[in-house]
């Protein structure tokens, strides 16, 4: 079994080079110029991943999901290999609810959102996720990254408090200690 990306041609080369070696991508990817074969197939969805069964002919293709996404692909693979049926396809792709809500869980996910919030310079709404995530559970990895926040804000003063309390959790944070030498100490 082989797998190989395909990617539309409305990404540069050096775009998916960066993004091949920054996801640590193990396969060949292609660029589809002129987006031929997603034409030729009439799959208008990307990403997608496309199943050929051992004669090349198109099996199944499935659609980039966040959710089970790679649960999903390995079931449409095995159906095509004859290793599992419909029905239990059909259980990968309508899984049951989780019931279990952790608060350490929830604060994993407001710190999540804080950096995503970050990283698109959404600074104000990005402090209020992490500080969700601190009254929560308060740790050096959203202490961290209330400093980085504060930081990128330019209150370097508020920022070295928050970098102290993630270390004083964890005297080796790289991202505090980081954090400290940016603000200047």
């Amino acid at each position: 079994m082989r797998f190989v990306g395909v990617v539309s041609d409305s990404w540069t080369v050096e775009e998916v080079r960066a993004f091949v070696q920054e996801a640590g991508v193990k396969m060949t990817v292609l660029l589809d110029e002129g987006d031929a074969l997603y034409g030729k197939l009439g799959v208008r969805l990307h990403p997608v991943i496309l199943i050929a069964d051992g004669k090349g002919v198109l099996s199944a293709f499935e659609p980039f999901r966040q959710i089970n996404y790679c649960e999903r692909v390995k079931a449409r693979i095995r159906l095509v290999l004859g290793e599992v049926t419909e029905a239990e396809v059909a259980r990968v792709d309508q899984p049951e609810r989780a019931t279990t809500r952790t608060e350490e869980g929830v604060a994993r996910r407001h710190l999540n959102f804080a950096r995503t919030l970050l990283r698109i310079q959404q600074r104000e709404k990005a402090l209020e996720e992490v500080q969700k995530s601190l009254a929560i559970l308060p740790g050096a990895d959203a202490y961290a990254t209330q400093g980085e926040i504060l930081a990128s804000m330019g209150k370097c003063p508020e920022a070295l408090r928050a970098f102290d309390a993630a270390l004083k959790i964890d005297p080796d944070h790289a991202v505090a200690r980081e954090g400290k030498q940016g603000c200047g100490r």
